[in-house]
Protein backbone atom coordinates (compact mmCIF):
# COMPACT_ATOMS: atom_id res chain seq x y z
CA UNK A 1 0.00 0.00 0.00
CA UNK A 2 2.84 2.40 0.79
CA UNK A 3 4.23 1.97 -2.73
CA UNK A 4 0.84 2.60 -4.34
CA UNK A 5 0.30 5.78 -2.35
CA UNK A 6 3.85 6.99 -3.02
CA UNK A 7 3.28 6.45 -6.76
CA UNK A 8 0.02 8.33 -6.60
CA UNK A 9 1.58 11.42 -5.02
CA UNK A 10 4.61 11.43 -7.32
CA UNK A 11 7.25 10.05 -4.92
CA UNK A 12 8.61 7.57 -7.46
CA UNK A 13 11.90 6.73 -5.75
CA UNK A 14 10.11 5.91 -2.50
CA UNK A 15 7.49 3.89 -4.38
CA UNK A 16 10.18 1.79 -6.02
CA UNK A 17 11.98 1.34 -2.69
CA UNK A 18 8.79 -0.01 -1.04
CA UNK A 19 8.16 -2.25 -4.07
CA UNK A 20 11.71 -3.57 -3.96
CA UNK A 21 11.41 -4.38 -0.25
CA UNK A 22 8.14 -6.27 -0.78
CA UNK A 23 9.57 -8.33 -3.64
CA UNK A 24 12.85 -9.13 -1.85
CA UNK A 25 11.35 -9.97 1.57
CA UNK A 26 11.65 -13.75 1.21
CA UNK A 27 14.49 -13.83 -1.31
CA UNK A 28 16.80 -11.96 1.05
CA UNK A 29 15.23 -13.51 4.16
CA UNK A 30 14.88 -10.12 5.88
CA UNK A 31 13.00 -11.53 8.86
CA UNK A 32 15.07 -14.71 9.18
CA UNK A 33 12.00 -16.93 8.79
CA UNK A 34 11.80 -17.85 5.10
CA UNK A 35 12.40 -21.50 5.99
CA UNK A 36 8.96 -21.44 7.64
CA UNK A 37 7.19 -20.42 4.42
CA UNK A 38 6.64 -17.56 2.02
CA UNK A 39 4.91 -14.31 2.86
CA UNK A 40 2.06 -14.58 0.36
CA UNK A 41 0.69 -11.19 1.35
CA UNK A 42 4.01 -9.65 0.36
CA UNK A 43 3.82 -11.40 -3.02
CA UNK A 44 0.28 -10.09 -3.51
CA UNK A 45 1.41 -6.61 -2.48
CA UNK A 46 4.15 -6.69 -5.12
CA UNK A 47 1.53 -7.49 -7.78
CA UNK A 48 -0.70 -4.68 -6.51
CA UNK A 49 2.28 -2.30 -6.61
CA UNK A 50 2.91 -3.10 -10.27
CA UNK A 51 -0.71 -2.91 -11.41
CA UNK A 52 -2.25 -0.24 -9.18
CA UNK A 53 0.85 1.70 -8.21
CA UNK A 54 3.17 1.86 -11.20
CA UNK A 55 0.46 1.04 -13.75
CA UNK A 56 -2.06 3.38 -12.16
CA UNK A 57 -4.95 1.00 -12.77
CA UNK A 58 -8.24 2.15 -11.30
CA UNK A 59 -11.68 0.57 -11.54
CA UNK A 60 -13.68 3.35 -9.92
CA UNK A 61 -16.09 3.82 -12.82
CA UNK A 62 -17.60 1.66 -15.51
CA UNK A 63 -14.25 1.31 -17.28
CA UNK A 64 -10.75 0.48 -16.24
CA UNK A 65 -8.38 3.40 -16.43
CA UNK A 66 -4.60 3.48 -16.41
CA UNK A 67 -2.31 6.33 -15.47
CA UNK A 68 1.23 4.91 -15.33
CA UNK A 69 3.53 6.68 -12.92
CA UNK A 70 6.88 4.91 -13.24
CA UNK A 71 8.92 5.73 -16.30
CA UNK A 72 11.94 3.85 -17.61
CA UNK A 73 11.27 0.76 -15.51
CA UNK A 74 12.17 -1.74 -18.22
CA UNK A 75 10.01 -4.86 -18.01
CA UNK A 76 7.59 -3.25 -15.55
CA UNK A 77 6.33 -0.89 -18.24
CA UNK A 78 5.89 -3.53 -20.95
CA UNK A 79 2.53 -5.13 -20.33
CA UNK A 80 -0.74 -5.91 -22.06
CA UNK A 81 -4.20 -6.25 -20.70
CA UNK A 82 -7.29 -7.73 -22.21
CA UNK A 83 -10.81 -7.54 -20.87
CA UNK A 84 -13.91 -9.32 -22.01
CA UNK A 85 -17.38 -7.97 -21.73
CA UNK A 86 -19.38 -9.98 -19.22
CA UNK A 87 -22.86 -11.26 -20.05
Amino acid sequence: MHSILASEIGKHQEAYHFFEFATRLDLDNYNGNTREGLHTTSIAAAWMNIVSGFGGMRSDGERLSFQPSLRDAGPLTASRSCMKECC
